[in-house]
């Protein structure tokens, strides 16, 4: 059974159908989830690697708001929007993980830029540590099912 996501409604499509689209372009599998179910979890699991991508960045070389947006923005899956990535840096912030300071700006007003802090480059390299696990965990089940 195939479900296609339109405006939150989910309905049958035919198995003579190849595939199925969900919201954001995500095919379901016959069967595997119904659509909201996919969506919750594209979701979660996107909270969590959003919020290490930005550490990530930011700890590359200071970047203001609108710069991460568009870096992101070269990953489909990782693409995000202004109104995600503000809470996102506030809580980062208020956890005093990142830092802000004004810049002047070569091409218009001062940019607001963020730094990791010293706690915010621990909490960025204890992700990576966490990430590469789960990363190789996953990449080897995908190949050997388990196997090996």
């Amino acid at each position: 059974m195939k479900f296609y996501a339109d405006e939150m409604k989910c309905r049958y499509i035919p198995p003579s159908t190849l595939h199925c689209k969900v919201l954001g372009g995500i095919i379901i599998p016959k069967g595997a989830y119904r659509c909201m179910e996919m969506s919750e979890w594209t979701s979660q699991v996107r909270r969590g690697i959003l919020e290490y991508c930005i550490l990530q960045l930011i700890g590359k070389e200071p970047r203001y708001g609108y710069e991460l947006v568009t870096l992101l923005d070269r990953w489909e899956p990782l693409a995000i929007t202004e109104g995600t990535l503000y809470p996102l840096l506030r809580r980062l912030l208020k956890d005093n993980y990142i830092e802000s300071f004004w810049k002047e700006s070569e091409s218009g007003p001062p940019r607001k830029y963020y730094s990791l802090t010293s706690s915010g480059r621990d909490l960025m390299e204890m992700m990576s540590v966490e990430w590469n696990k789960i990363s190789s965990a996953v990449g080897h089940i995908q190949l050997f099912g388990g196997e090996n």
